[in-house]
């Protein structure tokens, strides 16, 4: 009897030794695969067990950030406008100020008034320009000569102006140029305005502010009788004949 007990014990440790490895092998997988399931089942938590944090459209998380505690740091955007004019709360665009609309000022938008340096002595147009030392030829004398002043075009009757303030220096009727008023001014400047009529205006010594009326046209200039209705304007500075046309 123990002859064969012993000899079955044998047979079952050889079993064994044959398939030890197996069996062994077994059990593990069997214990890993007990140890995951409770450990899945024992550690799942329901969602009840959290209090959740709604989160709007709007806020935006902060990655660089770390969160304290168990509450995620949120950031609430404050309204300010970034980039090219898009608001980050999601506002409406006509809701932000447009900088490039609005009106400037009544101070900064007028032009500083600019200070007259002489006026035109009519109203008309240069008909005529001063020529320096170049010879042109005269229509009335029928030869070249130089042009020593400008032809404004006017009207019988017409104001002619002084041209800058001053004092009248003259007034006297020339052979040539007719009825004549001169006028003195700053920085050597004087002014000649032939072709007026015999009405007397100003007298000598008068002093005139720039506007003021020297006399009117009345086409008394016979040396440019050939010439349209005007009045000869010349202008010395230290005796020497300019251009009116440099003072202003």
């Amino acid at each position: 009897m123990n002859n064969k007990k012993s000899s079955r014990i044998s047979d079952l440790l050889k079993i064994v030794e044959g398939k030890g490895f197996y069996i062994i092998l077994s059990l593990c997988v069997i214990a890993i695969g007990v140890s995951g399931y409770v450990l899945f089942f024992t550690n799942t938590l329901d969602s009840e067990d959290f209090d959740l944090v709604e989160i709007d459209s709007g806020t935006v998380f902060l990655p660089d950030d770390e969160p304290d505690g168990d509450e995620p740091v949120i950031w609430q955007p404050d309204d300010k406008v970034i980039g090219d004019d898009q608001p980050v709360s999601g506002q409406p665009d006509e809701d932000v100020p447009d900088d490039t609309d609005t009106p400037a000022s009544a101070d900064t938008d007028k032009p500083a008034a600019a200070t007259a340096k002489a006026v035109a002595p009519t109203a008309g147009d240069i008909i005529k320009s001063f020529s320096g030392d170049k010879l042109v030829y005269d229509q009335t004398m029928c030869d070249w000569r130089t042009h020593n002043g400008t032809d404004y075009s006017c009207t019988q009757g017409d104001t002619v102006f002084c041209i800058r303030d001053g004092k009248v220096l003259d007034v006297y009727e020339d052979g040539l140029m007719g009825y004549t008023v001169a006028v003195e001014h700053a920085d050597g400047l004087v002014s000649w305005y032939m072709g007026l009529s015999s009405v007397q205006v100003v007298k000598k010594g008068d002093n005139l502010k720039m506007g003021d009326a020297v006399g009117t046209a009345g086409g008394t200039a016979i040396a440019e009788s050939s010439q349209p209705y005007h009045v000869h304007v010349s202008v010395t500075q230290y005796g020497k004949y300019i251009d009116v046309m440099n003072l202003f």
